[in-house]
């Protein structure tokens, strides 16, 4: 078969591999699409070493399972699916307790082993989630950025007639503003310093779409509320000024739910303490979650099909890492496609 192969920071190649043989209670999936994460681009640069080569990445796809091992369901042959790709033991106390993201030996597809960007690729059969008819796989790539969107919201208690401020407004941002719409959110306010992405989110009915360096943040929030402030923010980007907005923004005693984060950052402690600010850590989703987010992404087709703004071939997927990472600012969200 062959796989774009990560070969260290900056280099992707495609090769001939094997096709990845069934282990106990797996399935192999033919892979139909395979989208790039913000995270696999860190990892190409080599910026957050969290990608080892060499290494087929990719955890978010969807394809058609080829082909089960012994003890498994045969009925799955066939069947278009989206896949769950974070692998975790079953048996710790976080995964006893109903939270496998937080599994104390977690690891993820296309990350810590091999994953999707390949014609081929093998998962556990628990981690399958059927698609739904009529069945799109490129849209169904997008079922694990909503479903950490999906957790992120579910974070504060409610978000019923609250302000809520996104800081960041990619895929994950977009999702996770739209989602807290849906949860009763009075109004949502997404930060964006790129001007097609802010276009995007007041297209697809989001209340504002500011970009915080040539405008004040205070005064849009001032519309929706008379302190021009949010009452649960949200930094879906990971680096210090959005978390220093997202904070800056939050009435006292609001949330501060992050998302977005892998670097080490110096947060401005005095701040957090004065407000009483209740920071709130989301991580990836709960198995239930992805399953509930792969259901909204059948249902906003429309929404995936205008986040998606670039597609191409197994061929060009070098191409599209370097793309993303030398010019972000063009593309919203590229997805390597593999139909026959």
């Amino acid at each position: 078969m062959n796989a774009l192969v990560y070969l260290g920071p900056r280099r992707l190649e495609v090769q001939k591999r094997s096709v990845p043989e069934l282990r106990p209670d797996s399935v192999l999936i033919r892979v139909k699409a395979v989208g790039i994460c913000g995270s696999d681009v860190h990892g190409y640069t080599g910026e957050s070493g969290r990608r080892r080569p060499p290494l087929v990445m990719g955890h978010e796809f969807a394809g058609v399972v080829e082909s089960v091992a012994p003890g498994v369901d045969t009925s799955w042959v066939g069947r278009p699916v989206t896949v769950q790709p974070v692998l975790s033991c079953g048996r710790c106390d976080q995964c006893m307790a109903g939270q496998a993201q937080r599994c104390r030996s977690r690891s993820l597809l296309g990350a810590n082993c091999d994953g999707a960007m390949a014609e081929f690729v093998v998962v556990p059969a628990k981690n399958l989630v059927p698609l739904l008819p009529p069945v799109d796989f490129v849209s169904a790539t997008l079922a694990e950025p909503a479903a950490v969107a999906y957790h992120a919201v579910r974070k504060p208690t409610s978000l019923k007639d609250l302000v809520v401020l996104v800081c960041g407004g990619g895929p994950i941002g977009l999702f996770t503003a739209l989602m807290a719409r849906e949860a009763g959110a009075r109004a949502v306010v997404i930060s964006e310093i790129q001007e097609r992405r802010r276009t995007l989110a007041t297209a697809l009915g989001l209340d504002a779409a500011v970009d915080p360096v040539a405008s004040d943040l205070g005064s849009a929030l001032f519309v929706f509320n008379p302190q021009g402030e949010a009452d649960v923010s949200v930094d879906a980007v990971g680096i210090l000024p959005t978390v220093e907005a997202a904070l800056k923004f939050l009435k006292p005693g609001g949330d501060l739910v992050l998302l977005g984060g892998w670097k080490t950052l110096g947060l401005p402690m005095g701040t957090i303490v004065a407000k009483e600010a209740r920071l709130l850590g989301s991580f990836n989703y709960r198995p239930e979650e992805f399953a509930a987010a792969a259901n909204w992404v059948s249902l906003h087709r429309d929404v995936c099909g205008a986040v998606v703004s670039h597609t191409c071939k197994l061929q060009e997927g070098a191409e599209a890492f370097r793309r993303l990472a030398e010019e972000p600012s063009q593309i919203m969200k590229s997805v390597i496609t593999l139909e026959s």
